[in-house]
């Protein structure tokens, strides 16, 4: 799950998902997507985008949709994909393969609308032959070309070394800021610690700055959220607290938010709200509020004192002039 934030003319939401039922032989199992009317409150006709999709990544709205998501094959094999779908919710684009084919969980990918194109983020390991765009152990940065019907790899951060591997990056854009985020460790059985970095690009996809450094000795628990908007940058991530107080107990987990200009520079120190134990999947998800100037978070979690049910969360960071 996610929100989402529309730009001025869009088509509205939309909603992304893996969608099988044994029960009704109607239902094509794969992924799905379905346009949401938000003036009359109802959803439009359900599209299969893809059999062999599964998994759902991001999701972007801009002239139309775009979303990425994970798709295998018979052999057990992995991509992340993309398609393009205009107003109705009809495929335009795709799907494309915006990596090449590895074991799971292989590389992900995110998508965001820059204000004229749609961009993806890739997380590449070795770069194995094949059509799909790559830039071995780097993130890469893919122009969604709707006129030309095909992926262009534009640019690519090398990982600090050779033997790193990345987790899916996450991209999201702004009134002409664009800013990727990703955390990469080195590519052992155990990983016990990851750094968050993050770096600026143009709409066409070139790099803007060198890669930024966010932290250095992260403990993500369930990926790292990106959100940018006219508050600036906002990184999230939660993590696990030394001392590890009951699952139930607000401080036995952090959100951490690193809020940044749009030069990259930090506005403030690190925000580190205490939390019970976080769901593993998905991670938090960001939005912001005009009235009161806001940024809210939304996550899943132990109910406080209790260990059933779990409970949805909402928290709101006003912004201080």
């Amino acid at each position: 799950g996610g929100m989402m934030s529309a730009a001025a003319g869009a088509p509205g939401l939309a909603l992304a998902f893996y969608h099988a039922d044994e029960a009704s032989p109607l239902v094509v199992p794969g992924f799905h997507f379905r346009p949401f009317d938000v003036t009359s409150w109802s959803p439009g006709a359900e599209t299969v985008i893809d059999p062999k999709g599964v998994s759902g990544y991001e999701l972007a709205v801009g002239d139309g949709f775009a979303v990425t998501y994970g798709g295998g094959f018979d052999d057990g094999s992995w991509e992340p994909r993309v398609a393009i779908l205009d107003a109705s919710g009809a495929v335009a684009l795709g799907p494309l393969a915006l990596a090449p084919a590895g074991e799971y969980p292989g590389a992900g990918a995110g998508i965001a609308w820059t204000g004229g194109s749609y961009l993806a983020a890739a997380s590449y390991g070795d770069c194995a032959a094949g059509g799909a765009p790559c830039a071995p152990r780097s993130i890469g940065v893919v122009r969604v070309g709707v006129e030309t019907g095909s992926v262009e790899l534009v640019s690519s951060v090398p990982y600090l070394s050779a033997s790193s591997i990345a987790r899916r990056p996450s991209i999201a854009s702004h009134a002409g800021n664009t800013f990727i985020v990703w955390r990469e460790a080195e590519d052992t059985e155990t990983i016990e610690s990851w750094v968050v970095r993050a770096v600026r690009v143009t709409a066409e996809g070139a790099l803007a700055s060198s890669a930024i450094e966010i932290a250095a000795d992260a403990r993500p628990v369930n990926g790292v959220s990106l959100h940018v908007s006219n508050v600036g940058v906002i990184i999230g991530f939660a993590e696990v607290r030394p001392e590890m107080p009951p699952p139930t107990t607000p401080g036995h987990s952090s959100l951490l938010f690193h809020h940044l200009d749009f030069d990259g520079s930090a506005i403030q120190e690190p925000i580190d709200v205490p939390v019970t134990q976080l769901g593993l999947d998905p991670p938090h998800a960001l939005a912001t509020l005009d009235h009161p100037r806001s940024v809210v978070a939304a996550w899943c979690g132990e109910r406080v004192g209790d260990d059933e049910p779990s409970l949805a969360y909402l928290l709101r960071l006003d912004c201080v002039d």
